[in-house]
Order: structure tokens, then C-alpha cells, then sequence
């Protein structure tokens, strides 16, 4: 399973245990994970259990595509990590493996003489080794939850393999998306994100959004705002349940914005204020800039100029006519004067009816989607044709 260009997910499912290390009730399986990262230098991320490495090593070639693996990294030596090493050692006899001199001990003592310690690359904490466009780099994490654990971090896509950090007993067990959307607004909490909820998301404007639980609809708003959570232009994905696959896709996303703002604010937002609906409506706006006009469009692809101003405001749960003539009834009218940001701005072309509408940023600029020669643009509302043409203003968003 691809979780970005280059990573890719060959863990395996296992549904017959029902005693994990021979203690733990795990009545959902368990999920023994393991990565493939293709570059220049092909990684392999962590082995899985002994009883399933034969199926590990068909998934594994299947994703490497043709590619050789260059390393396996070998982030910790519980048997379901680390049962597979020599027999990938045997199927791959180029590659090498990366571990700490913890580890060392651990492989010496598991295989004793079969061991060919000529192929193994010891790290320090914190090195890093370059496969290419990738860098990962080596942090130790003893007692998570062994003495030699480390975890790798990408530094290219800014994704960590945590070992058994953040872990769970299932085998591609399924959370309701309510609950997986709580824990990762508490995880974005815990890394000092300030936001717990948006006001510039609407549920309702999905078909489903009004099943979302009360308890989950801060959690789902955020993650709608960050655009960790998507839809198919109707519902929300995920549809119900999170499968392993769509959490780790949702996880990927929160953690890179995440650490994207916290490089922007090393230093936090103590006065931290939640922007107001009219400029997270104006932002979003803007972040269509460039996309094409296509007659009949309505987002999010393409747009015309009504099914542009229209697809704005339904992000934030505000619905109108269809159509520029429509859409000027469906507000209170105002003149050029008293524009403020957020107001819809309409012209005519023939000096007898509406026939364009856009959306006014503020300071004599508003945007709309053009025509399909330009596409959707920011223009300058006072002189030249748009002050001649100037039809009205309607707003849609009252004080």
C-alpha cells in the first residue's frame, strides 16, 4: 500500500493469534508493520513475526518493484520485528543492515554464527544516512520498549517509523473516524498546535456531517481545516470506520502540518486569535487562484464565476441561487462605498443584467474566476472596466 510517492506499507495482518507474547488478550489480531522507503538507496523498514515471513517477503517484492534493497533497518529486536532478518539477508545478499551496537548484542545472541556481522552498519544517535532524495536520521529510544529501540525519522517527508511508540494491539483493526479524529486533534495538542476547533468549517455542508457525534465535531472541524480529512465532494473520507491504511494516511497529514507550523512558530502563539469566518473565507478564496474556468464549473477542480463564489461560501455552510443574476437577490444589496471583505461584487457586460459575479478581498480587489483565458484571478476593482461595469454588492454574511 503506497503512503506517499516513495513509502510503502508491507506489513502483515495476523488473525489467528489470540495471546499476544502469550499474556495479552488480543481479540482483534495483531499487525506486524513494516515499510519499504524506494529511492536511489532502497530501505526496508523492520521485519515482521517468523510465522509470516514468507507472505512479508511476497509483499516485499511486490512493492520494491524491481528495485534491491540497499538496507534493512532494524529499529528493534522483538521477535515480531525482527523474525525475518535472515532470510532477507538470503533474498537480498547485496543488502546490509543498519542497527546500533545494542542491537548488535541482541542479533549476536538471536543468531548467533549465521550472523554475516561483515553486512551490518552500526549508527550513533542522531547520524543520519542518505539514500538519495531521503535522509534518515537514527534516534535512539531505549526502553520504548527494550534497551536497543531506536526510531528513524525522514527528514525528506518529515515521517518518523516509531518502532512500537504510538502503537496498538489489532490487525488492520478499524477505529469509528470520531474516535480517530480525537486522538489525532489530542496528538496535534500534545506537539503544542493551539487550535481545538475552527469556526471556518461546516459540517452540514457534507451529506454525512450531520452523523458526526457531537463529542467529535471540534476534532472533525480542525481536521477538515488542516486538510487532513477530505471529502469526495459529498461525504467525508473516511466514510465510517479507519482502517489502518486511511489512519496512517490521516496521521501522515496531521503530523506535517503540525510541524509545519511549529517551524513557523518556534516560538508558539501565546495570543493566539482564531481568524474571523469572513477572513478564513477570504484565505480560502485565494488558495483557488490560478485554478481554470470552465463554464458549468463548480469546483474543485474548475469553476465558473457563480459556481466559484458558490463553492466558497458552501465550504463554510452558506448556500445561495446558482447563477450571477440568482445570486444577487440572495443578499443584502449594497453599493460600491460600503464593500466590505467578503461582500459578493456583480457587473453587467451588456449595461441591462448580471452576467459576472466575484468575490471582494478588500482594498479595491476582489477574485473570480475570469474566463478561460485567464482562469480565477485577483483584479483590482476600482478603475478601469470593472468600476465601468460595476453592477452591485450583496452580502451574504450579515454583522
Amino acid at each position: 500500500m503506497e503512503i506517499t510517492k516513495d513509502i510503502r506499507f508491507v506489513g502483515v495482518d495476523d488473525h489467528d493469534i489470540d495471546l499476544f507474547e502469550g499474556q495479552y488478550v488480543v481479540p482483534n489480531g495483531m499487525a506486524y508493520n513494516s515499510y519499504v522507503i524506494v529511492d536511489e538507496k532502497t530501505a526496508v523498514m523492520d521485519t515482521v513475526d517468523g510465522r509470516f515471513v514468507a507472505q512479508w517477503l511476497e509483499r516485499l517484492s511486490a512493492a520494491l518493484e524491481g528495485h534491491s534493497p540497499a538496507y534493512l533497518v532494524v529499529q528493534h529486536m522483538e521477535p515480531d520485528h525482527s523474525a525475518g532478518i535472515l532470510e532477507f539477508l538470503r533474498a537480498y545478499p547485496d543488502a546490509e543492515l543498519i542497527a546500533n551496537a545494542r542491537t548488535l548484542t541482541i542479533l549476536r545472541g538471536f543468531f548467533g554464527t549465521a550472523l554475516p556481522e561483515e553486512r551490518i552498519v552500526l549508527v550513533k544517535d542522531g547520524e543520519t544516512v542518505s539514500l538519495g532524495r531521503h535522509t534518515l536520521r537514527f534516534i535512539f529510544a531505549p526502553m520504548v520498549h527494550w534497551p536497543e529501540v531506536m526510531v528513524t525519522y525522514d527528514e525528506t517527508e518529515k515521517v518518523l517509523f516509531s518502532a512500537d511508540a504510538f502503537g496498538k494491539f489489532g490487525a488492520s483493526d478499524t477505529l469509528t473516524r470520531e474516535q480517530f479524529f480525537k486522538i489525532m486533534a489530542n496528538f496535534m495538542k500534545v506537539l503544542e498546535y493551539p487550535r481545538s476547533d475552527t469556526r471556518s468549517v461546516t459540517l452540514s455542508t457534507y451529506y454525512d456531517g450531520g452523523k458526526v457525534a457531537d463529542w467529535a465535531q471540534a476534532p472533525t472541524r480542525l481536521l477538515i481545516y488542516i486538510g487532513a480529512v477530505t471529502g469526495d465532494g459529498k461525504n467525508l473520507n473516511p466514510t465510517n470506520n479507519t482502517s489502518i491504511q486511511e489512519a496512517i494516511a490521516v496521521f501522515l497529514r496531521c503530523y506535517k502540518y503540525t510541524m509545519a507550523w511549529k517551524e513557523e512558530h518556534p516560538n508558539g502563539e501565546p495570543d493566539y486569535v482564531e481568524p474571523t469566518v469572513i477572513e478564513e473565507l477570504i484565505a480560502f478564496a485565494k488558495s483557488f487562484e490560478g485554478y481554470p474556468y470552465v463554464y458549468g464549473g463548480n469546483g474543485p477542480n474548475n469553476f465558473d464565476c457563480s459556481g466559484f463564489v458558490l463553492y466558497v461560501y458552501k465550504h463554510f455552510g452558506y448556500s445561495f441561487s446558482r447563477g450571477a443574476q440568482a445570486q444577487y437577490n440572495d443578499g443584502m444589496h449594497v453599493k460600491m462605498d460600503d464593500l466590505k471583505p467578503g461582500d459578493l461584487v456583480f457587473f453587467s457586460g451588456n449595461g441591462y443584467s448580471i452576467t459576472h459575479v466575484g468575490l471582494y478581498l478588500g482594498d479595491g480587489k476582489f477574485i473570480h474566476a475570469a474566463n478561460p483565458s485567464r482562469g480565477v484571478v485577483i483584479d483590482n476593482l476600482w478603475g478601469g472596466y470593472y468600476t465601468s461595469h460595476f453592477w452591485g454588492g450583496c452580502r451574504i454574511i450579515l454583522d
